[in-house]
């Protein structure tokens, strides 16, 4: 796995113990789910992956519920497991493409059960679908491409070289 820069405020968000949500914007395949899924096998006892660009039946979650107990037990029903009594992450994947996700994050921010990174591309183009967005309740964070320091960290170059 590639050491990528996003790890620091990654682990920066996971030390804070009033963490909010942590938006990931950026391009496209730059490795936005990668470095998540990664940070939560390291960090967390559960993992919970919903990609709203891939999987359009996990829209249906936050268009029928109606408070964080009931997002939380859908998602529990999706994932076929319980998520009480751990550590558990919730990834909302490509995020945009769920308005609907985007308000709810608030909620789930206040129960405080989960935490939750989201990822997304081209927010601002679908940010006009939002009918609240979660204002005070998530930390945004951008993720650029490889860049030429990654890259050397990549091949092995040592740090004090760069």
């Amino acid at each position: 796995m590639l050491k990528r820069k996003v790890e620091e405020q990654l682990e920066a968000w996971y030390q804070n113990p009033d963490k909010k949500a942590l938006c990931i914007y950026g391009a496209r395949q730059i490795g936005k789910t990668t470095s998540v899924r990664e940070f939560a096998r390291i960090h967390y006892e559960n993992f919970v992956e919903l990609n709203f660009l891939n999987d359009r039946t996990v829209h249906s979650i936050f268009s029928t519920a109606m408070n964080a107990k009931q997002i939380i037990e859908q998602i529990e029903v999706y994932a076929g497991r319980s998520l009480s009594g751990s550590r558990t992450l919730l990834l909302l994947d490509e995020i945009q493409e769920c308005p609907q996700a985007r308000t709810a994050v608030k909620f789930l921010v206040e129960d405080g059960r989960l935490d939750i990174i989201e990822t997304g591309s081209l927010l601002g183009v679908k940010i006009s679908e939002v009918r609240s967005i979660p204002v005070g309740f998530e930390q945004s964070v951008s993720m650029y491409p490889l860049d030429l320091e990654e890259f050397l960290w990549g091949v092995g170059i040592p740090q004090n070289t760069i």
